[in-house]
C-alpha cells in the first residue's frame, strides 16, 4: 500500500548574511503607515537598487537561482529580474493581514531584525482536500489536511514562495520593532502555450 504526494507548493527557507548596518539604514526609510494601519513601509519601493542593499541583493540572487534551477528545475538560461522591493517596519501590536503579491511570479522575505514573540509568518494552503464544502475534524494535522503553516522567523532568514501564495504576519507581541525587507520577481526565460515557445 502507497500514498500518492502528486502536488506541492514549495516555500524555500535559507539564510543571507544581514550587517548591523542595513540594519539602522533601514530604519532610515521608514515611511508613512500601510492602508491598513497595520505596520510602516518604506517610501522607497526599490530598495534592493540602493547601494547600500548592493551585497545583500547579490545573496538574494544566488538563492533565488538556485530555489529555481536546483530546486523547482527551471532551466539555467533563466534571467531574474526584482521588480520591487521595500522595507517593512512592524511596531508591538503590528501584524500583516492574508495576502498575495500580485503582478509578479516569486517573491520573498528577507528578516533583518526579529525580537522573539515578534510574529509568525502563516502559508495558507490554496488546497482544500476534499474541497470547498467539506471541513472535517482530524486527528492531527499533516502535510495533507493542514490550512496552514507558520514559520518562526529569526534574524537572516530567507523565505522564497511562488508568489500567488497566500500568508499573513502574526501580531508582533514584543516591546520592539520587526523588521523586514519583502521583493517581488518576473522572470525572463521561455514559456511555453500550446505547444508554442515564447519568451516573457
Amino acid at each position: 500500500m502507497e500514498t500518492h504526494l502528486l502536488f506541492s507548493i514549495p516555500v524555500f527557507e535559507s539564510e543571507v548574511d544581514v550587517s548591523d548596518e542595513i540594519v539602522e539604514y533601514s530604519k532610515s526609510l521608514l515611511s508613512d503607515r500601510t492602508l491598513n494601519d497595520n505596520a510602516f513601509i518604506s517610501k522607497e519601493m526599490n530598495v534592493l537598487s540602493l547601494e547600500e542593499f548592493k551585497e545583500l541583493k547579490e545573496q538574494i540572487g544566488k538563492n533565488i537561482l538556485q530555489f529555481l534551477c536546483d530546486v523547482c528545475k527551471v532551466e539555467t538560461n533563466i534571467q531574474v529580474e526584482i521588480t520591487s522591493s521595500w522595507v517593512n517596519i512592524h511596531k508591538k501590536g503590528d501584524w500583516a493581514q492574508s495576502h498575495k503579491h500580485m503582478n509578479s511570479v516569486l517573491s520573498g522575505v528577507v528578516y533583518l531584525k526579529v525580537p522573539e514573540n515578534s510574529g509568525d509568518i502563516v502559508f495558507e494552503s490554496p488546497i482544500e482536500l476534499f474541497g470547498p464544502t467539506l471541513i472535517f475534524n482530524y486527528q492531527s494535522n499533516n502535510i495533507l489536511n493542514r490550512g496552514e503553516y507558520s514559520f518562526t522567523p529569526k534574524k537572516n532568514k530567507l523565505y522564497l514562495f511562488p508568489s500567488h501564495l497566500k500568508h499573513s504576519v502574526l501580531q508582533n507581541l514584543s516591546n520592539d520593532d520587526r523588521i523586514s525587507l519583502a521583493f517581488n520577481c518576473y522572470l525572463r526565460t521561455q514559456v511555453i502555450s500550446e505547444g508554442k515557445t515564447f519568451n516573457l
